[in-house]
């Protein structure tokens, strides 16, 4: 007599098999039971694969050394000598890699993930609207670096040598020690002071010397909208012409 069985095993107790029924046997539970494992067809042809391709490697492969003991035939050996292994497959691109090199980027689901995943797979397909803006905004940066370094050269400065970022860093050489008046305030310019001075004189604003760690070193940013660069230009050269003169 066939009874329908319900099958399941408990996740905390591997050892045990708990089985219930529709219906009690008329012979009680002390008779033998037997249990059949129902799985589809999926499972059996990949089972059966895998029991294939398991045969074919006893022979040869990879894995025909490896076969033998874990089927208990052969005892294990151990090398002398530890092989080297590098824990990094080499054949992936940048795009599928980034999670290995990048800290921040590690986590399986975050947004700049995926943003970087996307550009680096743009850029390792040699995407042409993509390379050609990366390259336009990398001449844009150097432009900008060379007019901002003029302009505050011209205007007093001393500016740090600017080889990459957004940003550069300046010292108001020509200013500072210097006695200026705002807002009927008369006050001596020093890097406590100075980056209130050209904010209030002409509004523009920078990081002062708690940002840059450097005292009397100003940080200016670069990467603006083309009218707000140009704006700053003007600021700079404003501020040279109220207190150092043309």
């Amino acid at each position: 007599m066939n009874y329908s069985i319900h099958l399941s095993i408990p996740i905390q107790k591997d050892s045990s098999i708990v089985v219930a029924f529709d219906e009690i046997p008329e012979d009680g539970l002390n008779s033998p039971l037997r249990l059949e494992k129902v799985a589809n067809e999926v499972t059996y042809k990949r089972m059966k694969d895998a029991l294939n391709h398991l045969g074919m490697s006893v022979q040869k492969g990879p894995a025909s050394d490896l076969i033998p003991v874990l089927f208990g035939e052969k005892e294990p050996t151990f090398l002398k000598q530890a092989p080297q292994f590098t824990p990094f497959n080499k054949n992936l691109d940048d795009s599928q890699s980034v999670g290995n090199f990048f800290r921040g980027l590690s986590r399986p689901h975050g947004i700049s993930k995926y943003a970087v995943r996307k550009l680096l797979g743009l850029k390792n397909g040699a995407d042409e609207m993509l390379l050609e803006a990366i390259k336009e905004q990398k001449k844009s940066l150097k432009n900008r670096v060379e007019v901002l370094t003029k302009t505050l050269t011209s205007c007093g400065w001393d500016v740090i040598d600017c080889h990459g970022g957004v940003s550069l860093v300046a010292k108001p050489t020509a200013y500072l020690g210097k006695t200026i008046k705002i807002d009927n305030s008369e006050a001596t310019l020093d890097g406590t002071n100075f980056r209130e001075a050209l904010l209030k004189s002409t509004g523009l604003c920078i990081n002062g010397g708690s940002w840059t760690r450097l005292p009397n070193y100003y940080r200016f940013s670069f990467s603006l909208e083309q009218t707000k660069f140009d704006q700053s230009l003007d600021q700079i050269v404003q501020f040279k012409k109220m207190f150092l003169g043309d």
